[in-house]
C-alpha cells in the first residue's frame, strides 16, 4: 500500500520492474525459499545475457515495433475503476512511521537462535 499501487504486484513471489527509459530491476519477496531461488535465478539470466554474442541486424529493416494499446470494454474500465477507489479508500486508512527501535540489534535476537529477519 505504498506509493500508487496500480503497477506493483507483492503477492507475487518476483515482479520484473521495467521503466519507460528501458531500465530493469526486479523486486522479490524476502522469504528464505523465494528469495535465495529468485537471486539464483537473476544471478543465471544475467551470466548467461553476459555470455551472449551482441545482437546484429540482419540489414533488411526486420519487423517494425509497432505500438499497441489495449482496447478495453466500458464493463472492464468500470471494474478497474471500481477496484482504483477500493484500494484508494483502503490505503488512506493506513499511515507509514518509520520507527528505529535501538533496545536490542540482530546479534541479541541470534543468541537465541532466531533469524533477525524473522522480528518486526
Amino acid at each position: 500500500l505504498v506509493g500508487e499501487g496500480y503497477n506493483r504486484w507483492f503477492d507475487k513471489s518476483f515482479s520484473l520492474v521495467v521503466t519507460q527509459d528501458g531500465k530493469a530491476g526486479v523486486n522479490w519477496e524476502h522469504s528464505w525459499g523465494d528469495g535465495a531461488t529468485i537471486m539464483h535465478m537473476i544471478n543465471n539470466v544475467h551470466t548467461d545475457y553476459l555470455r551472449q554474442a551482441p545482437v546484429e541486424g540482419s540489414g533488411d529493416g526486420g519487423v517494425p515495433v509497432v505500438r499497441v494499446d489495449p482496447v478495453y470494454s466500458d464493463s472492464v474500465l468500470a471494474h478497474l475503476e471500481r477496484a482504483k477507489s477500493k484500494f484508494e479508500a483502503a490505503k488512506s486508512g493506513y499511515e507509514i512511521v518509520d520507527f528505529n527501535f535501538g533496545g536490542f540489534g540482530k546479534n541479541a535476537i541470534k543468541k537465541f537462535g532466531m533469524s533477525p529477519d524473522s522480528v518486526s
